[in-house]
């Protein structure tokens, strides 16, 4: 491989990783939503935890304000 082809690869692979790096935050974000819509609706974060599989401390931070975030 030349180091013109390189780059290009190179070039290429950081395209297709912003791109799944946005899906992934968009993803996120949805899920959040998702997630403190659930809880408005009455659902109880202890059946948030199972549905997710998350940790009782992850969803927590999932619903926190998105001025809280860490």
């Amino acid at each position: 491989m030349d180091q013109e082809q390189a780059m290009k690869d190179v070039q290429a692979a950081v395209r297709r990783h912003k791109g799944a790096q946005k899906r992934l935050e968009d993803a996120h974000d949805n899920l959040r939503d998702v997630l403190r819509a659930a809880r408005d609706a009455g659902v109880r974060q202890a059946e948030l935890v199972k549905a997710t599989g998350y940790t009782r401390e992850h969803v927590r931070r999932l619903l926190l304000p998105d001025d809280r975030q860490p």
